[in-house]
């Protein structure tokens, strides 16, 4: 199959557009914070380097326009935000940073859709960051904004591999193969994925699980609990949720502890006549607490949220946040006891 040379610009200008998009798409699994933290690069974070990007590209769309003045690819308002310097971000905000990019990408496209090859050799003047006047070839320009890009989200690749975070959107081979590359990379992703040492602590908490229901903590937590508010009005109620939450505590999982209270706590709550929707609620509801008390470093969904965005369990200790997960672990139960 020929290749038509007159098309490259428009080839990039879709690759392009579709790297950045794979690339947005992992930082947004990442926490403002981790986006915003310091990690050596000449732009300081990954949201220096996006806003530095956004910028870059904004100006050279502007230095186009001494190519063709007229172009309403070129003189679309939103070229010229009120707030873009050299000297500071255009956005603090990653929402807005990425709509901008969506839009940036879709007018590049359409730039290269509409400028014909046979310019391509042209020269043009404008105006660099220094108040520098030059004078590039049409095509040099044009291949450096693509250089560029390319080399930035290289370095936000090599960023988040350092972090953990899995991404494959800097791969240029992609570029060459299409589709057939991007299947490739998909074959490696769940190995990648559930190959995460992070993902040991899994086993770890259906491990505790277990041996808290056959050495029956699980009943001796029951016991426990109906001891104390057990003489109250809904005692046996109250008491199922005061033991998920000593349960959830142990194996951090809300599901685990609803299934293994209910064994205990269902057959309890019949006996007495509990209605059977307030039986099941209880022990839903007492389940839960693992997942309200979302700052507890020992909870199993929040250690998996926080391989994900890489916002690392140890920052609960760093930032004061393990007292206030025990609080809250503490005061959740209470809550719902007085709701019942």
């Amino acid at each position: 199959m020929a290749y038509d040379v007159s098309h490259v610009f428009q080839n990039l200008a879709r690759y392009n557009g579709r790297a950045n998009n794979e690339m947005y798409q992992v930082l947004g699994m990442l926490t403002d914070s981790a986006r915003k933290q310091e990690t050596g690069s000449f732009f300081g974070s990954i949201h220096g380097i996006l806003n530095h990007l956004l910028i870059c590209d904004i100006n050279w769309l502007k230095r186009y326009r001494a190519l063709s003045p007229e172009s309403p690819v070129l003189t679309d308002p939103r070229l010229d935000p009120p707030n873009l310097s050299w000297e500071h971000d255009l956005h603090d905000n990653f929402s807005a940073l990425r709509e901008d990019r969506k839009i940036v990408d879709e007018r590049i496209q359409a730039w290269f859709a509409e400028f014909p090859a046979s310019r391509y050799g042209e020269v043009f003047e404008y105006q660099d960051s220094k108040g520098n006047r030059q004078h590039p070839i049409a095509a040099a320009a044009f291949e450096f904004l693509f250089m560029h890009q390319t080399h930035h989200r290289g370095q936000v690749s090599q960023i988040l591999d350092a972090m953990g975070l899995a991404n494959n959107f800097a791969d240029n081979f992609a570029y060459l193969k299409g589709p057939e590359a991007a299947m490739q990379s998909l074959r490696a992703a769940p190995f990648n994925t559930a190959g995460n040492y992070s993902f040991s602590v899994v086993p770890l908490f259906v491990m505790m699980g277990i041996l808290a229901f056959y050495t029956k903590i699980s009943t001796d937590l029951y016991d426990s609990a109906y001891k104390w508010v057990g003489s109250l009005h809904g005692g046996l109620a109250m008491s199922t949720v005061g033991a998920c939450a000593g349960f959830a505590a142990i194996c951090g999982e809300s599901l685990a502890a609803s299934l293994t209270m209910g064994t205990t706590a269902l057959p309890e709550m019949k006996r007495f006549k509990y209605a059977p929707g307030l039986a099941a609620g209880s022990v839903a509801v007492g389940g839960f607490v693992d997942v309200v008390a979302g700052d507890n470093p020992g909870n199993l969904s929040l250690t998996l949220g926080a391989d994900a965005t890489v916002d690392f369990v140890l920052d609960a200790f760093n930032n004061d946040r393990f007292p206030v997960g025990i609080a809250q672990h503490l005061v959740a139960p209470v809550i719902q006891h007085l709701h019942m």
